[in-house]
């Protein structure tokens, strides 16, 4: 049975640690500023305009240079530069698929895309393998989330979207294991965090958050209150 009490005890101690909400504050007007760049960017990737390439260098040249939305390593970066890399190391597979995944994404086909990318990620894992490429080399499809999420949130802001952080997964299971929030009846558990791999998922972790919104209005302070 969720505990609604102990969730607002929760909600109280995130509230009143004044250092963190101060940082948390200056946060959103760095990334609220920097959000047109990445459309900007995007947008002209998906019109094929730039490459694979160009793109993931446009990109990595904004995040190492601002305001990085916690993107500039192994769950983003580090995994797109895989992806123009080793993936279309004689081809243009994953920059056609990306572009697609890409094209017209916002809040309310995320889920959908999530789980696109996340099969066509299994689908070149395979492929990689019998070319003899290492583990190393190909992007983990675990991390589809994150990537299409924190794209769905440059490109649709009002939508106001989940990003997939490690750290909204991870509270998101803390809770589920502790009884403060409902166990979703289609959400797949990993060993230490909520795993986002299908729409159904997704629309889970959003039942979830939505919940939250409705038991502690109070922590809704800012659009970026479930962001890391």
């Amino acid at each position: 049975m969720v505990t609604t009490f102990a969730l607002d005890e929760v909600a109280q101690q995130y509230l009143d640690d004044v250092d963190f909400q101060k940082t948390r504050q200056n946060l959103v007007q760095r990334r609220d500023d920097s959000i047109p760049t990445f459309q900007t960017i995007t947008a002209r990737f998906v019109r094929g305009e730039s490459n694979l390439n160009t793109f993931c260098n446009q990109l990595q040249n904004v995040l190492t240079s601002g305001e990085d939305w916690g993107a500039n390593g192994f769950g983003f970066m580090m995994e797109l530069n895989k992806l123009k890399k080793y993936h279309d190391e004689q081809g243009t597979i994953a920059e056609t698929e990306l572009r697609t995944v890409l094209t017209n994404l916002n809040a309310s086909n995320m889920g959908q895309r999530i789980e696109r990318f996340y099969l066509f990620l299994l689908g070149e894992r395979d492929r990689l393998r019998h070319e003899g490429k290492s583990h190393g080399m190909t992007v983990s499809a675990r991390n589809s989330a994150f990537i299409i999420s924190l794209f769905t949130y440059w490109l649709d802001p009002t939508g106001k979207p989940i990003v997939y952080y490690d750290s909204l997964r991870k509270g998101l299971y803390i809770l589920i294991k502790a009884n403060l929030l409902p166990v979703p009846s289609h959400l797949e558990m990993g060993p230490n965090t909520v795993d986002v791999r299908s729409d159904a998922d997704h629309i889970a972790c959003m039942e979830l958050v939505a919940y939250m919104s409705r038991q502690i209005p109070q922590v809704k302070i800012h659009t970026y209150w479930t962001l890391r």
